[in-house]
């Protein structure tokens, strides 16, 4: 078994063809096959089903993907890691980020990275924090800022920071940051939330339910813009933190207001892979994430935020 035979079989499941992956890969048909059975002969089992319409994978192939692709990125990441101790930092680091945390940290991010590290390529993706985690679970990033998981399974994480969430209304409704609203007053407007499951949905519900407070969810809605633009229009109300809303509420599109008895704190950890080499570049993203988010905290860009243990990000 050699790294051109995984290529080659990695190549061929996520196309499910053997002829689209011999044009993309410039081989030969019957000398792409060989490969693949070769390898199926020296693992002992078969790893594609031939099918009129191309191959599709077996239960043992589906294994053997997951553990081949892993394969391939812990040798381009020794790759990259040899030669930033040789020479400047290069290679590509994939971040992943939940909307309302990418919405205030990615543009300072990237500009201070960049400066110090303009060899490295960065790539962003945002998704809501289930997704982030099953990203990261699955080998497509290289660290990934969270809500906190109920599960940190393969995840070697730190905290970051927290923010308290906040009653979010339409301008009309005149919430103000100086006055703080009850829990128990959400039970007395229609509610924007996003739907079961989102880790947003279930920490507010399980406050409330700690509480005794019935929300009226009657809008489900797992974008935040969607979210902010319905609550905006004045179909409702959400929870969101200030961050989240500020320029919105500066705008005179919103009002928010914090929410107490009990305040109720969204709690944010940096995530890398724990089951697989980190890159030297993806630890720097780390550690110049943490100045990023102090230079921020000092000047006022980021209210609301309370750091936890920003240094022990970066290792």
């Amino acid at each position: 078994m050699d790294l051109r035979q995984l290529r080659t079989f990695i190549h061929v499941a996520e196309l499910g063809s053997f002829s689209k992956a011999a044009e993309r890969l410039h081989i030969a048909q019957p000398a792409l096959s060989r490969q693949v059975r070769l390898l199926e002969a020296e693992l002992k089992a078969q790893l594609l089903v031939r099918h009129g319409r191309g191959v599709r994978l077996t239960e043992a192939g589906a294994v053997f993907l997951d553990r081949a692709a892993s394969i391939l990125r812990q040798m381009e990441q020794m790759r990259d890691d040899v030669a930033a101790e040789a020479s400047e930092v290069s290679g590509q680091v994939s971040i992943g980020l939940p909307p309302s945390v990418g919405f205030v940290l990615t543009g300072p991010l990237v500009e201070d990275f960049r400066q110090s590290f303009p060899k490295v390529t960065l790539r962003i993706v945002e998704g809501v924090g289930g997704f982030v985690h099953e990203w990261m679970m699955g080998g497509r990033l290289d660290f990934a800022v969270l809500y906190e998981p109920g599960s940190a399974r393969h995840l070697d994480t730190a905290p970051l920071w927290h923010e308290d969430l906040h009653l979010i209304g339409p301008a009309s409704a005149g919430l103000s940051l100086a006055a703080p609203v009850p829990l128990v007053t959400l039970a007395r407007h229609p509610i924007i939330l996003p739907s079961a499951g989102h880790g947003l949905r279930g920490l507010l519900e399980r406050h409330a339910a700690k509480h005794d407070v019935a929300l009226r969810v009657e809008i489900e809605a797992d974008a935040m813009r969607i979210q902010k633009d319905l609550t905006a229009r004045g179909l409702g109300y959400t929870a969101l933190t200030y961050a989240a809303v500020r320029p919105e509420v500066e705008a005179g599109l919103l009002s928010a207001a914090p929410i107490v008895d009990p305040a109720i704190p969204r709690r944010v950890v940096g995530a890398f892979p724990a089951d697989r080499p980190v890159s030297r570049a993806a630890r720097l993203l780390g550690d110049r994430l943490t100045v990023v988010v102090r230079r921020m905290i000092a000047a006022g860009d980021w209210p609301g935020l309370v750091p936890d243990a920003p240094d022990l990000i970066g290792g």
